[in-house]
């Protein structure tokens, strides 16, 4: 009597980790939280610690992603808005 082989499992869908970079290249916050949707939280503290963001480990993913986005790219369109003479920003 043979058995029959188990179906081989589904593989998880790989979810790739954005570079600084790409995040500051970002063309607004919205697209920046697009940008780390998927990522689990191990993923986002250890993005967090390269950010030099405070109590990475301690915030919830929500949270992670508000200040990954800010430190990236919402810093760099404040700083474009603050170039441009823009009398208003974001917040």
């Amino acid at each position: 009597m043979t058995r029959a082989k188990a179906a081989p499992k589904a593989a998880k869908a790989v979810v790739h980790t954005p570079t600084r970079d790409q995040l500051t290249g970002q063309p607004s916050r919205e697209a920046g939280h697009e940008a780390l949707k998927g990522l689990s939280k191990a993923q986002l503290v250890s993005m967090a610690q390269e950010l030099s963001i405070p109590r990475a480990s301690s915030r919830s993913a929500t949270d992670l992603r508000k200040a990954i986005v800010e430190a990236t790219v919402g810093h760099r369109l404040d700083h474009e808005a603050r170039l441009n003479g823009s009398p208003i920003l974001p917040y």
